[in-house]
């Protein structure tokens, strides 16, 4: 779903700034042809209060009787209320299409505040380090991603390969340096099967995989010590569901005690003798 977001994010974007931008291209239109009739009567009444002072009586006469005549015809877009100031017939009301660009305005500078302070909270704590609050408000910092991908590089040699879930695959070539098995391009459906069968099966025939996909070590995220529920055996379910749907043998079911997911004294053996736990 995250993938989605990223890829019709753009469009989505262009669609509502086409749209944003045609309602206020209409919205202004109507305002400009509003001030533009109002400035039109304003100029026509003074041209004719100009015309009356030079005019004779005459011909204020014959203006007076052409007026009556031509005022017989009534106007397409103004028309004459008793009042006698014009009525200026627009596309919308000018209050309301004021009111209505002030409102978007008001809306979108609200939106680029509210985006600004997500994309500070998103991006001010990487996703390698992870950052939460404790009870009494203060802030707590886990590095142990940053820690291990730095032992990792430090402590192996530079050509090994690893195994281990196709999350941590980016980061460590990324942060230590190191080849891995599978990464975030999750495109080979069956290379990550096959880690995640090897992760599900008894540790003899863990081994084998590891060995036949030229795996020098494995790597698995335990959260335990830290309460990080985020790592590999509670997401251990995932990885089974995988592999089982390109490896028959390899049985969700087995894994359940009476319908569910223990991972405690409860466990079923089939979980106990995984190597992932």
């Amino acid at each position: 779903m995250i993938r989605l977001m990223l890829v019709f994010a753009p469009a989505a974007c262009v669609l509502a700034g086409i749209g944003v931008s045609e309602i206020i291209t209409r919205l202004t239109d109507s305002i400009r042809q509003a001030f533009s009739e109002l400035l039109s009567s304003e100029v026509a009444q003074e041209q004719i209060e100009k015309d009356d002072g030079v005019e004779d009586d005459k011909q204020k006469l014959e203006r007076n009787t052409d007026s009556k005549k031509k005022s017989q015809i009534k106007p397409k877009k103004t028309s004459k209320p008793a009042s006698g100031v014009p009525k200026v017939v627009t596309r919308h009301p000018l209050i309301s299409s004021v009111a209505m660009i002030c409102l978007i305005m008001f809306i979108l500078s609200k939106y680029v505040f509210h985006s600004t302070w997500i994309a500070a909270e998103a991006y001010s704590s990487p996703s390698i380090i992870l950052a939460s609050r404790g009870r009494q408000g203060q802030k707590i910092l886990i590095d142990d991603y940053r820690e291990m991908y730095d032992w990792i590089r430090q402590n192996t040699d530079p050509s090994a390969k690893i195994m281990s879930w196709w999350d941590y695959g980016y980061q460590i070539t990324g942060m230590a340096n190191r080849t891995v098995l599978v990464d975030n391009n999750t495109w080979n459906n069956t290379h990550i099967a096959t880690v995640g069968k090897a992760f599900a099966s008894p540790e003899k025939d863990a081994y084998k995989i590891a060995k036949s996909l030229d795996a020098d070590y494995v790597l698995v995220l335990f959260g335990g010590m830290s309460y990080y529920s985020g790592d590999d055996i509670s997401k251990f379910i995932w990885i089974i569901r995988i592999a089982s749907g390109v490896y028959p043998e390899v049985q969700e079911q087995a894994f359940y005690n009476q319908g569910n997911y223990r991972i405690d004294d409860q466990a079923t053996d089939t979980m106990k003798n995984s190597l992932m736990f």
